[in-house]
C-alpha cells in the first residue's frame, strides 16, 4: 500500500508515463498513416505559418478530389518550394495533414518522447527499489 502512496505521490513517474504514451502515439500514427495510407504525389502551392515554422501546404487529388492540406511536419526553414511536386502519404482519417515522404521529424520527437519518459521511470523505480 505504502508503494502505491508513493507511485501516485511521484511527479516524476506521471510525466514519464505521459511522455511514453505521447510518443506512442505519434509512432502509432506514423504507423498507420504508413501502411494504411496512399502514397500521392502533392504540389507545394503555398506555406502555413505557425509560430516561426513553416508547414508546406500541398494540393493533390484523391479519388478525383482536390485536397489542399498541410505536411504534418514543419520546419525553421524550408526544403521545399513553391511548384515542387513532392511525395506524400494521405489517409482521409487525417483531416489536417499530410506525411511528406522522407520525413524523420516525427519519429525523432517520437522515440525522444519514449526514451525520455522510460528513463524518467527508471530512475524512478531505481530510486526506490534500486541498488543501496
Amino acid at each position: 500500500m505504502e508503494i502505491m502512496r508513493e507511485i501516485l505521490k511521484s511527479s516524476d513517474i506521471w510525466f514519464g508515463a505521459l511522455l511514453v504514451i505521447a510518443g506512442l502515439v505519434i509512432l502509432s500514427k506514423r504507423i498507420f498513416i504508413m501502411v494504411k495510407g496512399t502514397r500521392l504525389v502533392g504540389t507545394v502551392v503555398g506555406f502555413s505559418q505557425e509560430r516561426g515554422v513553416l508547414f508546406p501546404v500541398v494540393e493533390f487529388t484523391y479519388e478525383g478530389q482536390a485536397i489542399k492540406l498541410t505536411t504534418g511536419v514543419g520546419r525553421e526553414k524550408t526544403n521545399v518550394e513553391i511548384g515542387q511536386n513532392i511525395d506524400i502519404t494521405y489517409h482521409p482519417l487525417f483531416k489536417r495533414y499530410v506525411h511528406q515522404e522522407g520525413e524523420k521529424k516525427d519519429l525523432f520527437f517520437a522515440l525522444t518522447a519514449l526514451l525520455g519518459g522510460a528513463a524518467l521511470i527508471v530512475i524512478f523505480l531505481l530510486r526506490r527499489f534500486g541498488a543501496a
